[in-house]
């Protein structure tokens, strides 16, 4: 009975926060300084991401210390919109599975669930992005750029191109007949210009995506789901003290679209 009671609070809970009306409130705070520090987040998650990873090897080889002090890692600077979200599931659910009192340690699993949830969610917005890259960069370039860096890439060589066909001393005709058959050599700067260009739009869009992914993911039961297992593994930790922390599968999805990324920019 008290399962179909959690149930029946935590689908309201995500119902009220990110359906279509919830998602709005929610994610317009995301407008102002939540639109610099996504960048950062963009930026430091891979690096974040390798930590838990050296973590887990740590704590499976014995070095408990270094491995607990890598696990207890920020996944970056905190927006506005993560704080908010925060602030209503501790207000909201975590009242249901926590005790009177909790110890320090019991403070840190609680810290360290929360930061995992919006390490998961941070995820799932570089993915929403990412694909919004996918997707413009097979209509405007007609090839696969599953990141910032082969958008940045292409948009540089195209950029190039036209520029050179643009000035050419034989006319455009004749110079887009040349340059079509010996491309030129685009400029290191013009690359790296690009690429950080397209980083940033996908730390941006990453920032304010929430407004349609959240609801489309409520729509999914993702938003539901993610929560229950959050709180679940927060339950579990609790109670035994010694389980293993929450690790959320999109963050490693998220770096899979780097991955691609880097083989395309190498490519």
């Amino acid at each position: 009975m008290h399962s179909t009671i959690y149930t029946t609070h935590l689908h309201a809970f995500c119902q009220r926060n990110f359906g279509w009306r919830g998602a709005v409130g929610l994610n317009r705070v995301a407008l102002g300084a939540d639109l610099l520090r996504a960048p950062c987040n963009v930026f430091y998650a891979p690096v974040w991401l390798l930590a838990q990873l050296f973590a887990a090897l740590m704590l499976r080889l014995g070095f408990s210390r270094l491995g607990t002090t890598l696990n207890t890692l920020p996944p970056g600077l905190r927006t506005r919109v993560q704080r908010e979200l925060c602030q209503r599931i501790e207000n909201e659910l975590l009242p249901e599975i926590l005790p009177d009192q909790l110890t320090p340690e019991q403070q840190q699993r609680v810290r360290q669930a929360l930061d995992r949830y919006l390490a998961a969610r941070n995820a799932t917005a570089e993915i929403t992005a990412n694909l919004l890259v996918l997707i413009s960069g097979v209509l405007l370039f007609h090839t696969f750029t599953p990141g910032g860096m082969g958008w940045g890439q292409q948009a540089a060589q195209v950029l190039n191109q036209q520029w050179k066909i643009s000035h050419s001393w034989a006319g455009e005709w004749l110079g887009g007949l040349w340059y079509g058959w010996f491309p030129p050599q685009t400029p290191l700067w013009l690359t790296a210009t690009c690429i950080a260009g397209a980083l940033c739009f996908i730390a941006i869009t990453a920032a304010l995506s929430g407004i349609v992914a959240d609801p489309v993911q409520n729509l999914l039961g993702l938003q539901q789901r993610r929560l229950r297992r959050m709180l679940a593994n927060l339950r579990r930790a609790l109670r035994d003290g010694n389980s293993a922390p929450w690790r959320p599968p999109e963050p490693f999805l998220a770096r899979l679209f780097d991955g691609l990324d880097w083989l395309r920019f190498g490519g």
